[in-house]
């Protein structure tokens, strides 16, 4: 193999805050401590001084650097790097004596970049290939993030068929992984209330009965977000449901979170919601199949694994 003598930069983050009175103060390659959201499937979560892989991030909130002071007066730049990927950021604006502008939260705000550089096939899916996976009823869970993802980008940007990668994806999840997602759901409400009608779904599914996991488990989704909003005083339109469900998930997350909870809500809206059109087509969704018209070729093992991972999506978002 030819050596071209190229490699991967020693240096792997520098940061450098300027004083007001311009004194630098250079750090390399110094310790960084993220603060996750794990997705492992394990009942015992991640032990200390555990591997953590991207595989395990479900979203990252909190980038800080133990020992390193930065005060609010300073400027800053910063380089960081996820292999060949580099990420740089900079603010000199609190050095402007004149400007009053506070920083925000910058360990939020990093977090939000390293998301970025960690995540690339999540923040950069182009609205053809958001189409071409919400018509097969995919979405960028957050229990896809990482190779799944990846994988299912790929054959969508290229035009290859789907279904092999797509039953790569669903076997994946075997039956233990799926019974401790759902025993992670049912710690919390309105999860634990439904445990029973939820649990006969999931169960549903494992036993390959696609048809009656998805009769089950679609309505028990809507149930869920009704309680999340009205409490169970009244019915919602489905457009007060997704927004609610919307701003509740906007509360535990930045700006650029890999919740995407705005694009959670146009995908229920276009995939799980959209309104009936027995002229044009009766697709699986939620409507169709409480109406009795949606086509029989939609009750498929895609799209009861999909509705498992909508339940999965609302308990991160909850």
């Amino acid at each position: 193999m030819l050596d071209t003598g190229n490699r991967e930069s020693k240096i792997q983050n520098c940061l450098i805050v300027i004083s007001p009175s311009y004194l630098a103060k250079v750090y390399i390659n110094f310790p960084t401590v993220a603060t996750i959201v794990s997705k492992r499937i394990s009942k015992d979560g991640i032990k200390k001084g555990e591997a953590v892989s991207t595989e395990d991030i479900g979203d990252l909130r909190r980038i800080q650097f133990p020992g390193i002071t930065i005060p609010p007066d300073c400027g800053i730049i910063y380089i960081f790097s996820v292999g060949w990927r580099k990420g740089f950021y900079f603010d000199l604006v609190p050095l402007n004596p004149q400007v009053q502008e506070q920083r925000g939260d910058l360990s939020t705000m990093l977090a939000s970049f390293h998301s970025y550089l960690l995540f690339p096939e999540v923040f950069r899916i182009y609205p053809a290939i958001k189409g071409k996976m919400y018509e097969r009823g995919w979405f960028p869970f957050i229990r896809l993030l990482g190779w799944r993802l990846t994988e299912l980008s790929t054959v969508l940007m290229n035009n290859f068929p789907e279904e092999e990668v797509e039953t790569k994806i669903m076997d994946s999840f075997d039956k233990d992984a799926i019974q401790t997602m759902f025993g992670f759901w049912v710690t919390k409400e309105p999860f634990h209330s439904r445990q029973v009608l939820i649990g006969k779904g999931i169960e549903e599914y494992l036993q390959g009965d696609y048809i009656s996991a998805i009769h089950i488990l679609y309505p028990q989704i809507e149930g869920l977000l009704q309680h999340l909003t009205f409490k169970g005083q009244q019915v919602g339109s489905t457009q007060q449901l997704r927004e609610a469900l919307t701003s509740t998930a906007k509360e535990k997350c930045t700006e650029a979170s890999l919740y995407l909870p705005d694009e959670f809500n146009d995908y229920l809206k276009a995939v799980f919601f959209p309104k009936i059109d027995l002229a044009g087509n009766v697709k699986l969704t939620r409507h169709t199949l409480a109406h009795g018209v949606a086509d029989e070729n939609g009750f498929k093992r895609a799209r009861a694994f999909q509705a498992i991972l909508i339940l999965d999506q609302i308990y991160y978002y909850i």
